[in-house]
């Protein structure tokens, strides 16, 4: 799938290059994100929202994988965390439990403290039951 890309996050594979900061082909690219330097951990462990959905998170440096499971769906996050901007661009793979159907959801995570984190979902590939359109924004606290 390559890197996530946004402002201070990375684009494709590789390291950064650079004095001091980062540049070149599927180096990292803002501030703050210099690979070698770059740390994920704030979001290690379990988040919990509302409806008792919860998030597990682990991180390597900056490269985030996370999992969130229903009855229903199997949720895998990815992306990669800006630890000066506390933003993830992110991807979400929403597997049916019934069908195996697949969608792809593109969204954010904002870690808005060290307890709390807003992920919004921007958009789908229209796959399955969600709608290219589907969007949401929802609070998870961690545990």
């Amino acid at each position: 799938m390559g890197g996530a890309s946004g402002t201070g996050g990375t684009s494709g594979t590789g390291g950064a290059s650079g004095t001091g900061g980062t540049s070149g082909t599927g180096g990292a690219s803002g501030t703050g994100a210099d690979a070698g330097s770059c740390d994920g951990s704030v979001l290690n462990g379990s988040w919990i929202r509302s409806d008792m959905l919860v998030i597990t998170f682990a991180a390597t440096g900056c490269s985030i994988v996370g999992s969130a499971n229903t009855a229903a769906f199997r949720h895998t996050l990815t992306g990669t965390y800006n630890d000066a901007s506390r933003v993830m661009p992110l991807i979400v793979q929403r597997t049916s439990v019934a069908t195996g159907c697949v969608t792809s959801m593109t969204g954010t995570l904002i870690l808005t403290d060290s307890t709390h984190l807003t992920l919004v979902v921007t958009g789908t590939d229209g796959a399955c039951d969600l709608p290219a359109g589907y969007n949401e924004a929802t609070v998870y606290t961690k545990q």
